[in-house]
């Protein structure tokens, strides 16, 4: 079980099979602002909605600044 604390201070706890396969390759060649809205939940550009659609973990948007962790 892996636990994220995202910047609202909401406690995500998953485990691997909880994480989907990606729906799509990212390339932000074409749009490099959609970037801050999806790479930082704590940046003032965050869009929840958008992230949603790229990277979600039990229905909760989870910034792609996390992945790392």
């Amino acid at each position: 079980t892996f636990e994220l604390i995202l910047a609202n201070h909401q406690r995500l706890s998953f485990c691997y099979l909880d994480i989907p396969e990606p729906l799509l390759q990212l390339s932000f060649a074409n749009d490099i602002a959609r970037l801050d809205h999806i790479w930082d939940d704590a940046g003032p550009k965050w869009d929840p909605k958008d992230c949603a659609t790229v990277s979600s973990i039990k229905g909760v948007p989870v910034a792609l600044c996390y992945w790392q962790e």
